[in-house]
């Protein structure tokens, strides 16, 4: 049952990935800016997979991923 179970992870996991997201929603996934994802793109470094300059669109498992803030312990 557990390795059924992680088939269908992996196969969810996979699906997401192949998806192809336009630029509004990639800078939801991201974290970043419209700018620095079309910089990235203009730069050859976040290849586009359809659309063009102008509306460019990308696959979900090539997108950049902003880190998460750093919390601090809190005072003692």
């Amino acid at each position: 049952m557990l390795e059924q179970l992680a088939d269908e992870v992996e196969a969810a996991a996979g699906e997401e990935a192949e998806t192809v997201v336009d630029l509004a929603t990639a800078v939801k996934l991201t974290g970043f800016t419209r700018g620095h994802l079309r910089r990235l793109y203009r730069e050859g470094r976040l290849p586009i997979v359809g659309g063009d300059e102008d509306k460019p669109r990308f696959r979900a498992a090539d997108l950049p991923r902003k880190p998460a803030p750093a919390t601090r312990p809190p005072n003692s």
